[in-house]
């Protein structure tokens, strides 16, 4: 596979990885954070705001999604990606 074929794929998958999509994958459960006083502000912050959570959701598949395309790479599934 050439270069620019493989950047073009690339390209495709994060597009599609970054495409909202209606899954709930929260990073942290906004439950113990808004209850706990120590919690970090960033997180308070993502579970006060609902586009931000909506944000989190979203990168928390994208990032999951990855990582399961990297393993199936890994374990010989190269011709899916």
């Amino acid at each position: 596979m050439s270069f620019q074929m493989s950047k073009v794929r690339v390209g495709f998958y994060l597009i599609l990885l970054l495409t909202p999509w209606s899954a709930k994958a929260a990073s942290f459960d906004c439950r113990k954070v808004l209850a706990s006083p120590v919690a970090p502000a960033d997180e308070k912050a993502i579970c006060s705001n609902d586009h931000l959570s909506a944000l989190d959701d979203l990168l928390g598949t994208a990032y999951t999604n990855i990582r399961r395309k990297i393993g199936e790479m890994r374990d010989g599934g190269r011709e899916s990606f």
